[in-house]
């Protein structure tokens, strides 16, 4: 019985919290929303499977002959691998819908995502869309993309891992909602509610759709994870969770021109960005010789997060080759480094990390310019 009224309470704070707080207003009840005891990955996984089961009753009931061929599912390409392994741990096949660059930003081509509905027709399961990703990637147009589900009539998840704290995310959610068809969105409870790893929300505008996925979860689950979350809510409280969606939002202007300002030290630029993604940030690397060096070393002083990428990478997750891996194009022009304005970051936790970039920067330019110097007495001995 405790652990019933827990999970009670902890759904009624989380559906007060989620639609006066984070903006979802597309939540009516605590029914519109369910914690998964696994990863965001996992969980998607778990939506695509039930989604499939979902499609194959609609179509019995429908007498619609059966097809031998399997199910697909168009996946916006996002350069994260657990949510491309998600649609294959679910037996589907995955189309890439790629994207298209404008500017600095990365987004998906809408117009080859409505090109891929036509040709794969009665076969597609599902859209994957992302607002959740890594600069240059700006969130997916997902009011867009549920216009083109609810014309096609296939479903739509949201992969939102990290969006929950980005008002400007759930009002693009919101929006999609209202204006065409979305079935499903799934976050991570440790990126938005920093509590420990290993669980998940998964939320919709349709209350049934969430009893059903909560129904086709297969055995007993853990209650570490409802348990943690319902210990935070209670410490943290609506006004201590607005208060952080505040001082993350505060603090996003201020840390943009530190990072341009280091950016334009080394012969750089800070990307522009902020109008598709304002979480992930970042500045080019065009003047460093091996960029990826910087990241090793953020890395190795204690700086988690920063991803540092150059063109012409090449990747192969599960027979899907990904040209241009990392920046989720395919020829993006620049090398660059991105870092995130997260949740329960701190004023001066971003300061500090600018300072340790800093000395990296100059560490490795240091390196580059005597081994260029070397190479040169090297050339002119000869």
């Amino acid at each position: 019985a405790g652990t019933s009224i827990m999970i009670q309470i902890t759904y009624l704070c989380l559906q007060s919290l989620l639609r006066k707080e984070a903006g979802l207003d597309f939540i009516k009840s605590a029914k519109n929303v369910i914690v998964l005891p696994v990863c965001t990955g996992k969980s998607m996984e778990h939506a695509l499977l039930w989604l499939t089961r979902e499609k194959l009753k609609r179509e019995r009931a429908a007498q619609v002959p059966p097809d031998s061929s399997s199910g697909v599912v168009l996946w916006c390409r996002i350069d994260q691998k657990s949510c491309l392994k998600s649609i294959m741990s679910a037996c589907l096949d995955v189309v890439v819908v790629e994207t298209r660059t404008s500017g600095d930003l990365v987004a998906t081509d809408l117009g080859l995502l409505k090109q891929s509905l036509f040709d794969y027709g009665s076969r597609v399961v599902a859209i994957v869309s992302c607002t959740s990703c890594f600069a240059p990637r700006s969130f997916d147009a997902v009011d867009e993309i549920a216009k083109l589900a609810a014309e096609a009539g296939v479903a739509h998840v949201v992969n939102n891992a990290y969006g929950l704290y980005c008002r400007k995310v759930s009002k693009l959610i919101s929006r999609a909602c209202r204006v065409g068809r979305v079935d499903l969105v799934v976050s991570s409870l440790d990126k938005n509610f920093m509590v420990p790893v290993g669980g998940c929300v998964a939320y919709s505008p349709d209350a049934d759709v969430v009893a059903g996925l909560g129904k086709s979860y297969p055995g007993r689950a853990g209650a570490s994870a409802i348990s943690d979350l319902f210990v935070t809510l209670l410490e943290m409280g609506a006004d201590g969770f607005r208060r952080l969606l505040d001082e993350r939002e505060a603090m996003v202007p201020g840390f943009r021109d530190a990072l341009g300002a280091l950016a334009d030290k080394y012969g750089e630029r800070l990307l522009d960005t902020l109008a598709g993604n304002t979480i992930s940030h970042g500045i080019t690397l065009n003047t460093f010789k091996n960029p990826t060096m910087i990241g090793s070393m953020l890395y190795s002083r204690q700086v988690s997060g920063a991803r540092t990428i150059k063109p012409g990478e090449r990747k192969d997750i599960g027979g899907v080759v990904l040209e241009g891996f990392g920046s989720s194009c395919k020829e993006y022009p620049d090398a660059y480094l991105t870092a995130a304005v997260a949740i329960g970051m701190r004023a001066g936790e971003g300061g500090e990390f600018l300072e340790r970039l800093d000395k990296v920067m100059k560490e490795v330019r240091k390196k580059e310019e005597k081994a260029e110097k070397k190479r040169a007495a090297a050339a002119t001995a000869a």
